[in-house]
């Protein structure tokens, strides 16, 4: 974990970088391969300027984070969102 105390209710919106396959678009579909896949290869930014942030690869998010993914840009294409956290077993759930 880069950037966030451990807490159990902690809540972050932003963005992900990510590699989708040739002629593949952003989908949340693609998020959900990419983090199952290389998760180290998915980056996770905040979009706000307050609040709890996180900017790192998914594979550094902590228990108890929730990082809500807008996509396919945050800024500019709001056409689906995606929960990325840890489940209980340790390991990344994209929902």
């Amino acid at each position: 974990m880069r950037s966030l105390p451990k807490r159990d209710d902690t809540f972050v919106q932003g963005g992900a970088q990510f590699t989708v396959k040739a002629g593949g678009k952003r989908t949340k579909a693609a998020l959900k391969a990419a983090v199952k896949e290389r998760p180290e290869k998915v980056t996770l930014y905040s979009t706000s300027h307050m609040g709890p942030q996180f900017n790192g690869p998914a594979s550094d998010l902590g228990f108890g984070i929730t990082f809500t993914v807008v996509g396919p840009d945050p800024y500019s294409a709001r056409d689906w969102f995606a929960s990325v956290y840890r489940n209980q077993r340790g390991g990344l759930t994209v929902k």
